[in-house]
């Protein structure tokens, strides 16, 4: 199949364009959303919560639980929660840390954010299960998109690089970007800085420390085109 012919393809399978939020989402307070049964929250901190009534009532079904853990009275920080089935825990261990899930498939995730963090997965995703952890740095998951089992997101190296001649740190601001309709196989790994493209494959238990093109099977470590 040539690219424009998947790419057609793609097109038509997948979902519409949205915002993870829609009109009928409302602003919750963080004691009304942590007084749920399935919820959890502990720590303090300035958390701004969005739902939607769709995730709510599958809350209220018990066919999703959310978990909060804040240390350090965490400042402008922001959940945009639309749906999911699953379990999602959520560590907030510093300021301007935001998550934002559209209206998803399964998903079962430990995602820890770190100060200046964000990270958004797109419509109609599934998850498995994944571990995040973020740490100035921005992770783009796009629609449509499947994640295996025990996948790792890394797209900080949480310990900083300094230039011995300007004294500055040379690895801030890191970012993951997955792009629409991909499939990340059973532990598989994304490295800082990697990109991979629309309807790519990545193989169990890849490595993926480069980009990644659209339509490209991807296997190994690290991780090559196949």
């Amino acid at each position: 199949m040539s690219e424009s012919e998947a790419e057609h393809l793609l097109t038509e399978v997948s979902p519409g364009e949205g915002s993870a939020v829609d009109a009928a989402d409302i602003a919750m307070p963080l004691a009304r959303f942590a007084s749920h049964e399935q919820v959890q929250v502990r720590g303090k901190g300035d958390l701004n919560v969005i739902v939607s009534p769709t995730l709510m009532d599958a809350l209220d079904r018990k066919q999703a639980k959310v978990h909060v853990s804040m240390s350090g009275s965490p400042q402008a920080c922001e959940l945009k929660l639309s749906s999911f089935r699953g379990f999602i825990r959520i560590g907030i261990k510093g300021s301007n840390a935001r998550l934002e899930i559209a209206s998803c498939r399964h998903l079962q995730a430990d995602i820890l954010f770190y100060a200046d963090s964000s990270m958004r997965i797109g419509r109609d995703t599934s998850i498995n299960y994944a571990r995040a952890v973020l740490a100035d740095a921005q992770v783009e998951i796009g629609e449509d998109c499947m994640l295996s089992h025990d996948i790792i997101i890394q797209p900080s190296d949480q310990h900083g690089i300094v230039d011995l001649e300007s004294g500055q740190i040379i690895n801030l601001k890191r970012r993951i970007d997955v792009g629409r309709h991909v499939w990340l196989g059973k532990g598989s790994s994304l490295c800082p800085g990697v990109s991979i493209g629309q309807g790519a494959i990545v193989g169990m238990g890849a490595v993926v420390s480069r980009d990644v093109p659209a339509y490209s099977i991807a296997a190994g470590n690290p991780a090559r085109v196949i």
